[in-house]
């Protein structure tokens, strides 16, 4: 089984290459001779699995990351990846240990829309932290229990998230007992389109019927202005009508619904919006029957 130890320094990023994808844990530990004040963990592909402040002269944090391969934003095809990238950020100097092994657990994919973004997925190691980007800091909220698998792309629907090719590229690494979130791009939906019996109804189904036959959870999410202006107000209408959307589906197939448009407008950053979807997924999953959600709402309890 793999395992590596790498030692790091200030401001070095360390990129491990790994021999297959899957899960891993990674375990970081750093010093310093003065607190380490404000510090961020990135495992690469603009990703952030710790975000805090650390009073303490000495660090240490252990998480699950996915590798795999994926389609970059505004790319057709597969990339193979088989690296992992871990960055610290902190203001001061520090010294100290990144151990990598392979440590099989279940995952959570990002299926979810983003606004347009023109930034590198990988050299990206500090990304900005806008409401609409909340899965790059989504590893936060889980407890280290659980492995993050962010496939958001900008204006991502039912419809483009299969055609594509990124659906295909999330089945072919999920597993048995791993889950998919749902959350899809709903400004560009016509009208016909969100009506009952409408194709988004029939998208979203689809979806969930598939991952159940996989024996892997699916949850959707409703969609979300994250904060009114006159240009995004008339969206509210078309948002309301996607969240139906999301009910039905959820009523019919059985599965949970994430309803946070209704709380999502407050919200102004991505660590907020993640937290707020974290702990709606916890409580919305712990009243269920199935084994497996009640797991997920455990991993997210302390968001």
């Amino acid at each position: 089984m793999f395992r590596q130890d790498y030692t790091i320094k200030t401001g070095q990023p360390v990129t491990i290459s790994v021999p297959r994808p899957g899960e891993y844990k990674i375990s970081v530990s750093i010093t310093s001779r003065e607190p380490l004040g404000t510090l961020t963990v990135s495992t690469g592909a603009g990703s952030i699995a710790f975000q805090g402040n650390i009073p303490g002269m000495s660090f240490q944090h252990g998480m699950n990351v996915c590798a795999g391969d994926f389609i970059p934003s505004g790319k057709d095809r597969i990339c193979d990846d088989r690296t992992l990238t871990v960055s610290i950020i902190t203001h001061t100097s520090y010294s100290g240990k990144v151990s990598v092994r392979e440590a099989p657990c279940p995952s959570i994919y990002l299926a979810a829309a983003t606004q347009p973004d023109t930034t590198d997925r990988r050299a990206d190691l500090q990304p900005r932290l806008a409401c609409f980007e909340w899965g790059r800091v989504f590893a936060t909220c889980t407890r280290g229990q659980i492995a993050v698998s962010d496939h958001s792309r900008p204006g991502l629907t039912a419809d483009s998230f299969r055609r594509s090719g990124q659906y295909a590229a999330v089945c072919q690494y999920s597993r048995p007992g791993d889950y998919i979130l749902f959350q899809f791009d709903h400004s560009r939906l016509q009208p016909t389109d969100l009506k009952a019996g409408g194709c988004l109804r029939r998208q979203l189904t689809r979806y969930v019927i598939e991952c159940s036959e996989r024996m892997i959870y699916p949850l959707l999410l409703t969609s979300a202005v994250c904060c009114h202006t006159e240009k995004n107000r008339h969206l509210d209408a078309l948002n309301e009508q996607y969240a139906d959307a999301c009910r039905e589906v959820g009523r019919i197939t059985h599965i949970p619904v994430i309803e946070i448009h209704k709380n999502a407008p407050q919200v102004h950053s991505a660590l907020a919006m993640a937290e707020l979807i974290a702990r709606e997924i916890s409580q919305v999953c712990e009243r269920r029957p199935e084994r497996g959600y009640r797991f997920l709402a455990k991993c997210l309890a302390a968001a």
